[in-house]
């Protein structure tokens, strides 16, 4: 009898320990699940997401300029309304400089830009003999209009700040450096002949117009998640040093981001 008893004591007991075993079990399997839930929210919260990405178009004029060199000042003022740039980056690199917040990081970006410049005045530009850009007319006609375009590629690198406030629509502002290397530059003239019956033609060059391949400009940007205005100065002057004169770009414009 004793021993009937004592087998059936140690069976208790084997049981409630194992339903004990059980229930730590499942709640050690719970909180690893939180763990894991936690650690995940955690890891979304760093992740910046940047604004660089995008359609980009404005229109372009020069700020500081320096004709000193030269008789005919200021010939290649441009027409705002027909001088314009439109740029695509469609790489974006995001860094995100915070470890529980995801509101300031470096952005950067790849992309290509096209550049059309046209001159206010009826001149067109070359390279002299001496190598240096100078204005000049053709005897076969009159100008109607005279471009400068640029195809390059842009490689911007940002810091970037945004509102915390709201996830899906946040106010963001960056400012940076875009480099930029220049792959084709042309002149595109359209002239009207002065013979009769005054047929109209046009030249193109591509080349060499002591245009350095490499130009850096200042950028700032600032708007929303999608859509944003943005402005850039070029520290590079538009011609090598003492080639042409000194004109440093100024654009504006807007983006439609991506």
């Amino acid at each position: 009898m004793k021993t009937t008893l004592l087998a059936l004591f140690i069976c208790l007991f084997g049981i409630n320990g194992l339903k004990a075993q059980d229930a730590n079990s499942s709640t050690s399997a719970s909180n690893v699940r939180q763990d894991s839930v936690f650690k995940n929210e955690k890891e979304k919260k760093v992740r910046l997401n940047g604004h660089v990405a995008g359609i980009y178009g404005g229109f372009i004029t020069f700020g500081k300029s320096d004709y000193s060199a030269y008789k005919n000042k200021d010939f290649m003022k441009l027409k705002l309304q027909t001088s314009y740039t439109v740029a695509l980056n469609i790489i974006e690199i995001n860094i995100g400089l915070q470890k529980q917040k995801n509101t300031v990081g470096i952005v950067a970006g790849i992309g290509a830009e096209f550049q059309n410049m046209e001159f206010d005045n009826k001149i067109a530009i070359h390279k002299n003999k001496k190598g240096i850009i100078e204005p000049f007319t053709y005897d076969e006609g009159s100008i109607s209009s005279s471009r400068l375009r640029v195809l390059s590629a842009n490689i911007p690198l940002m810091l970037e700040f945004q509102s915390p406030s709201n996830k899906t629509s946040r106010f963001h502002f960056n400012m940076g450096v875009v480099g930029s290397y220049n792959f084709i530059t042309q002149t595109k003239v359209k002239i009207t002949e002065n013979k009769f019956p005054h047929k109209s033609k046009t030249i193109s060059n591509r080349g060499n117009l002591n245009m350095p391949r490499f130009n850096f400009d200042l950028m700032a940007q600032m708007g929303g998640n999608h859509f944003a205005v943005w402005a850039r100065y070029g520290i590079t002057p538009l011609f090598e040093k003492n080639k042409g004169p000194e004109l440093h770009q100024v654009s504006f414009g807007a983006a439609i981001l991506f």
